[in-house]
């Protein structure tokens, strides 16, 4: 009889005793996750490219402009070579200067326009790339520099010094009509030329 009764009392206080709810393990979660130690989170490794341009003196414009939206179109296959020549390299890195103009257009454009943002397509371009597109673009070398810098010579984007970009509507979660595509070499990306007279 005793046995039932330690029995019976041990099942009550089981019963009685109060279930975290999922919200109190959930923040007990987050708790052990904020006490653990710096020492013990591992840090991103950056690329070996990022740290080159990094340690020359570059730096990521995403880090200070806020809003900006970078979206390397050499890191990508929508280029006109239809080829990812970027690989691992996502981040838009220009030269301090560079940086600091580009910050100030952004917040002129926000100011006037709060729903849109810059978008920028490329920014520095290492010259392992250049040489690589210079290779790729089948053109007579003579013209050749209408469409790429020649990596003996270098461009501006090779120096930090240029960058690529659009306007993004951010209601529309899209870029503006520009009324061509990216790097599309064609008559209309020159303008007609034709004024209207009407």
């Amino acid at each position: 009889m005793r046995n039932f009764v330690a029995l019976i009392l041990g099942l009550s206080f089981a019963c009685a005793a109060p279930q975290k709810s999922e919200q109190e393990l959930f923040t007990e979660q987050q708790r052990e996750e904020i006490e653990t130690p710096l020492e013990e989170i591992e840090p991103v490794e950056l690329p070996e490219l990022e740290k080159t341009l990094i340690a020359q003196g570059l730096v990521d414009i995403e880090t200070l402009i806020p809003g900006i939206k970078v979206e390397l179109k050499y890191s990508t296959e929508d280029n006109f070579f239809g080829k990812d020549v970027y690989e691992d390299h996502v981040r838009c890195y220009l030269q301090p200067v560079v940086a600091e103009m580009l910050r100030k257009a952004q917040e002129a454009l926000q100011k006037e326009y709060p729903n849109l943002t810059l978008l920028v397509y490329d920014g520095v371009r290492p010259l392992s790339v250049q040489q690589i597109l210079w290779d790729d673009l089948d053109k007579p070398d003579s013209i050749k520099p209408l469409y790429v810098a020649d990596p003996k010579v270098g461009g501006l984007h090779n120096y930090g010094v240029a960058v690529d970009l659009t306007i993004f509507d951010l209601a529309k979660g899209a870029p503006l009509d520009m009324g061509t595509t990216y790097d599309y070499f064609g008559y209309p990306a020159y303008g007609s030329g034709k004024t209207d007279a009407g």
